[in-house]
């Protein structure tokens, strides 16, 4: 069992669930920031297309994280019951991001789901959470993420989606036109425009009973990778709007976060 002590994990070994043994610790080798590491799992999880297994030290820390305040770290190696073993010496030197977002922390994946590791988080920030004047409650979780462990040119790394239980809570589609946009044009604008049912918009995705109201599934024809940088603007009005962009060579997705 991890448990956080500071600066470093200590791993306790039992038999009994009551009697602990110490086995070693898992000191911090880069400190991205203040606070202490929190929220710790060993996870076992296959590499995808092959039967090797690793694993995945996760970390919760408070402070340092990519869009700022508290976020998730992971680090990849091996455990033989009593010690971590890194793969290498640059792992801990070097954490991966779980979630380049402002809103993940403390996930913990679930037991007994056979061949799929499910995390679930809490959508906060420790930045920002006394801000939230909500009630009678006070924070909320995120939708459960499958984690998937891959291997590239560049290493092991977590790939990650929403679960696809998630697809059976919809009612329904509205299919906006197909429009084609050019891959060798430097710049073009296209609109489509949408209404939608206003008790179509009233509240966000809940489980428990509760369907899905809205989303928005956006399908990407292959052409857009022969462009450098595509913009996508998702608007209500023209006062509310989200922006995401797409860089076709690093791979990489954003958007502007909705204002707290």
């Amino acid at each position: 069992m991890p448990v956080v002590s500071g600066q470093e994990v200590d791993l306790f070994t039992s038999t009994n669930l009551k009697d602990w043994t110490f086995q070693s610790a898992i000191k911090r080798a880069h400190d991205v920031g203040n606070g202490v590491w929190e929220c710790p799992e060993l996870i076992p999880m296959k590499v995808k297309g092959t039967n090797k297994t690793k694993w995945v030290l996760s970390l919760s820390v408070q402070q340092g994280a990519p869009a700022g305040g508290s976020g998730m770290q992971y680090f990849i190696g091996n455990f033989d019951g009593k010690k971590f073993i890194p793969d290498s010496d640059e792992t801990m030197k070097n954490p991966q991001w779980l979630d380049f977002g402002e809103d993940f922390y403390a996930g913990v994946t679930f037991g007994e789901t056979p061949g799929r590791t499910i995390m679930l988080g809490w959508m906060s920030n420790w930045n920002y959470v006394g801000e939230q004047k909500t009630t009678p409650w006070h924070g909320e979780m995120t939708l459960p993420r499958e984690l998937t462990l891959v291997r590239d040119n560049s290493g092991y790394s977590l790939k990650q989606a929403p679960v696809k239980e998630v697809n059976q809570l919809s009612q329904g589609e509205t299919a906006l036109d197909v429009r084609k946009i050019h891959a060798r044009a430097q710049s073009e604008k296209r609109s489509i425009s949408k209404t939608f049912p206003a008790r179509s918009i009233k509240s966000a995705l809940i489980f428990h009973g509760r369907k899905i109201k809205h989303r928005i599934v956006l399908a990407l024809n292959s052409e857009l990778r022969k462009t450098v940088r595509n913009t996508l603007q998702l608007a209500m009005t023209q006062a509310a709007s989200r922006f995401i962009l797409i860089e076709q060579k690093t791979a990489n997705r954003s958007q502007d976060r909705i204002p707290r």
